[in-house]
């Protein structure tokens, strides 16, 4: 169960990280939601790190 919620924070990482490393989304969004944007892959960097450190603990 812990990998599937990790594969699943792991490709909304990814998504997030594809959209703030496209220039021509960055430049023509809205400031907002570029901020979301950063927002979100914090969070979810924080997410993934909690979950494989409680992977670790359960090996």
């Amino acid at each position: 169960r812990l990998d599937k919620e990790i594969a699943k924070v792991e490709a909304e990482l990814q998504t997030a990280e594809s959209k703030l490393k496209n220039k021509s989304f960055v430049e023509r969004a809205p400031a907002a939601v570029v901020g979301e944007h950063r927002e979100r892959l914090r969070d979810f960097s924080g997410q993934l790190a909690k979950l494989k450190q409680a992977r670790e603990g359960l090996n």
